[in-house]
């Protein structure tokens, strides 16, 4: 066993797809960069078992970061590059690392400005916000991801502000990933750089989509052709006749 994990979440039977095509990926990074390999696949209790149980289920970190000195926790829609960086590298062990939306152009003020009246208010002046899709956490933060009674998430990204609200509570350092390593099509950077990041992240797209995105990417990327840009790919809801690779029945995947 080693001291540090990759860990992801998959619950139930509606991203099984989705988790035949990233799962390999993923699993590959943890071997890569010697850490043990976690799959959450059961919800946090009977309390929280609705659409957001897989975001809750990330709080069962709490209790691997009593395993583990360090995780990667990365979301099932993420497609990791075989040539990704080891964050645990990239990352030092005392701060907590994960992508700045708000570093990014994007505003979370009102999803912050809610979270923190269903909260004990903080001191969130200045309106910083990460995307808990790729995060890099050490065992010295576990005081963020314990859950209370009567803690309670934010409106749109429930578990997702939450965490923000706890890191901030608890002063915790934070290392500002830069996108390539948590690439999602909305962020302010140029619309090439998707094909130079090491982790894509389908965040904000509807799941079925996702799942043919996902696999357009991973079709190009094995077969060299060149990615789409980011700025196209939202295009792309409605154009599906433009993309090289149209997507496998569950039957060709092994999914019944």
């Amino acid at each position: 066993m080693s001291n540090y994990a990759v860990v992801t979440v998959n619950i139930g039977n509606t991203y099984a797809k989705m988790a035949s095509l990233t799962l390999p990926y993923i699993k590959s990074y943890a071997n890569k960069i010697g850490a043990d390999f976690i799959e959450i696949t059961e919800p946090m209790s009977s309390d929280i078992n609705n659409e957001y149980s897989a975001y809750w289920a990330k709080f069962q970190i709490r209790d691997l970061l009593d395993r583990y000195e360090r995780l990667i926790l990365l979301d099932l829609d993420v497609f990791v590059t075989p040539g990704c960086e080891n964050l645990f590298e990239v990352v030092p062990a005392e701060k907590f690392g994960a992508l700045y939306e708000s570093d990014y152009g994007c505003d979370l003020s009102q999803e912050i400005k809610q979270q923190n009246t269903r909260m004990p208010a903080i001191n969130w002046s200045d309106n910083a916000y990460f995307n808990a899709g790729v995060m890099v956490i050490s065992a010295c933060h576990k005081d963020a991801f314990t859950l209370f009674p009567g803690d309670d998430g934010g409106l749109d990204y429930p578990e997702q502000s939450l965490m923000n609200y706890k890191i901030k509570k608890h002063n915790i350092p934070t290392f500002h990933l830069d996108y390539r390593f948590n690439h999602m099509a909305y962020l302010d950077v140029s619309a090439d750089d998707r094909a130079s990041s090491g982790i894509i992240h389908y965040a904000a797209i509807p799941h079925q989509l996702r799942e043919l995105f996902i696999a357009e990417d991973i079709y190009r990327y094995e077969n060299n052709i060149t990615m789409i840009p980011g700025d196209l790919l939202m295009q792309f809801y409605t154009e599906f006749s433009h993309l090289e690779y149209h997507f496998q029945s569950d039957e060709m995947l092994g999914i019944k």
